[in-house]
């Protein structure tokens, strides 16, 4: 019900207003042939429906087929934008700091020095000329 009142909204949009009883019709019709049809979300056949329905019960093609994209640009599209922000927002939140990350990128060779000394003390004693625990910080 409130889809035809937005498809009512679309229409007074763009200038001619149907009755609101065709708007409900068609839009209860198109509804039906996107939930029958093979497509996901009737992309394409809730349109074609809607403007047939809308054009047989006399309104122009135009006016129904610019009524139409715009109730599917409101229904679709518009509730993305909140979405979208709230997954931005999310996807900040779950990134480390930049100051956590230059800790981590410091550490790095220390980790990697470390781990070669255990491979070197595990495989026997280091024969390197570097005593591999002199070079860790303490």
């Amino acid at each position: 019900m409130l889809d035809a009142f937005t498809l009512w909204l679309a229409f007074n949009a763009i200038g001619e207003v149907p009755p609101l009883w065709a708007l409900f019709v068609s839009f209860a019709i198109a509804s039906m042939v996107a939930t029958i049809g093979p497509i996901s979300v009737g992309l394409g056949t809730f349109e074609a429906a809607s403007v047939g329905m809308l054009s047989l019960l006399g309104v122009s093609v135009e006016a129904a087929l610019a009524g139409t994209l715009l109730l599917r640009e409101l229904t679709f599209r518009l509730p993305m934008l909140p979405g979208i922000w709230l997954a931005r927002r999310e996807i900040r939140r779950s990134q480390p700091n930049r100051t956590d990350m230059r800790t981590w990128t410091n550490l790095l060779p220390i980790l990697a020095l470390g781990q070669a000394c255990f491979v070197s003390q595990s495989t026997g004693p280091c024969k390197s000329t570097v005593d591999c625990r002199a070079n860790l910080p303490t």
